[in-house]
């Protein structure tokens, strides 16, 4: 699957910044002319190219309503290319970032993604989310994979999802009186 918008690609790179990162000389879109503006959004493609694919099972349905893609980002260098993994979302008509997060962080984004219907009041919705974070931001490495678990106490619930050095990582979900997810973080040091 391609995107062929190029406006929207272009877009979608000046703000996660991959066209600063890779150019040697680097320039803003808003400094730009017409005429150059006109160019970059003509010949991004040629540089950068995304693999967008849906993610669409049964599983992750059920607990998110976005629309979710894990895309790869391949980028030419010179005669080789390199490339980076992200997790996007449609979001109304725009495209936003839902990578997890690289250090602790509030996520207010995340109750927004979830299906209304979708409720955790009890083990069997933890273990729907669980798999449905597993195909959201899948666990590498059979160490980690190891560490996998959830607990709750009251409305609290946390999502072991591997371990940063002697510490696990995961994910902090508190619920509403009906199972609602209202907030989300993710932290390096679990408590």
């Amino acid at each position: 699957m391609k995107i062929t918008s190029m406006a929207m690609l272009t877009a979608l790179l000046v703000s996660l910044g991959l066209i600063l990162a890779t150019s040697p000389r680097p320039a803003r879109a808003e400094g730009l002319s017409a005429a150059d503006k006109a160019f970059f959004d003509k010949h991004t493609a040629d540089i950068v190219h995304l693999e967008p694919t849906r993610v669409e099972d049964a599983e992750f349905v059920r607990v998110f309503s976005l629309p979710v893609y894990h895309v790869k980002v391949v980028i030419q260098q010179g005669e080789g290319t390199s490339s980076t993994d992200m997790v996007l979302a449609r979001s109304g008509d725009k495209l936003i970032s839902v990578d997890r997060p690289g250090t602790d962080s509030d996520m207010p984004d995340f109750p927004k993604m979830l299906n209304p219907s979708f409720k955790m009041q009890n083990d069997d919705g933890a273990k729907e989310l669980q798999k449905a974070l597993d195909l959201l931001y899948p666990i590498i490495g059979s160490e980690d994979q190891k560490t996998e678990a959830f607990s709750h106490a009251g409305n609290q619930w946390t999502f072991i999802r591997g371990k940063f050095f002697d510490h696990h990582m995961g994910f902090i979900f508190e619920t509403d009186a009906s199972g609602k997810i209202t907030s989300a973080k993710y932290s390096l040091k679990l408590p």
